[in-house]
């Protein structure tokens, strides 16, 4: 499984970055990362686009799913209804997690490379396929700073995006005809967890990315902040389309 792993997702990826750096001027790592997170956040675009109206559709029939968890409290019942609800809308709600296991594969090379891959600058030639060539030298400046090294300014930068992306995602989930709620009902223990959690996770889940850029090199850190900027400009296109539908 690794060893294929390696064929299919690793080596691709690796000579795809050592291509974009000998190709660069200066030979700049920073850039070529850039570059490469582009690349690939684009060719993974059509998943992306899957996942947020995933996400979306679940939004617009919640209060559809609200009104069934309440008037069938019988759980077989209620699993029937919500499935046969699912069947009519056109809605599959494991559609946004497989997304992000076919990602997952690619995020985790992608951040070995960036870690280990290129360590200190040095390229490893027994991964290059014959036809790329191997850089005559590296460049690891950027900003002023060493991309082997940590970045506490990359790293607020990354805090920062992943915060605005994620009230980002928050408004694409928000739907304009919602059932209005009645505010004398108390919301179940699951509404009020979920409600509680996206609170909570859109505050405290960038300061946590943003420690952990902060512990790792710049270029993994730098990878997290343009992952981050191309995701908000895919989801403001997205979200531009959904208020021009309404």
């Amino acid at each position: 499984m690794i060893t294929l792993w390696n064929i299919i997702i690793y080596k691709p990826l690796y000579n795809a970055l050592v291509a974009l750096i000998d190709i660069l001027p200066g030979a700049n790592i920073a850039i070529a990362v850039i570059l490469l997170t582009v690349i690939v956040k684009v060719v993974m675009l059509p998943l992306n686009k899957k996942s947020i109206k995933s996400q979306m559709a679940m939004k617009e029939i919640e209060p559809e799913l609200n009104k069934i968890r309440k008037d069938y409290p019988d759980k077989q019942v209620q699993a029937q209804k919500t499935m046969a609800l699912y069947k009519e809308r056109g809605v599959n709600p494991f559609s946004g997690c497989l997304v992000i296991l076919i990602q997952f594969p690619i995020i985790i090379a992608l951040y070995l490379i960036f870690t280990k891959g290129i360590n200190g600058g040095i390229i490893d030639p027994s991964l290059l396929y014959s036809f790329i060539k191997m850089p005559a030298e590296v460049g690891l400046n950027f900003l002023g700073t060493q991309i082997t090294e940590k970045s506490l300014i990359i790293a607020i930068l990354v805090a920062g995006s992943q915060y605005f992306s994620l009230k980002q995602i928050n408004d694409i989930n928000k739907v304009k005809n919602e059932t209005p709620v009645d505010p004398n009902e108390k919301l179940d223990f699951a509404q009020e967890f979920g409600k509680n959690m996206t609170k909570n996770m859109t505050y405290t889940l960038p300061v946590i990315i943003g420690i952990v850029s902060y512990q790792v090199s710049a270029a993994v850190a730098l990878y997290f902040l343009t992952s981050n900027i191309v995701s908000i400009v895919q989801q403001t296109f997205i979200l531009k389309n959904k208020n021009a539908k309404k």
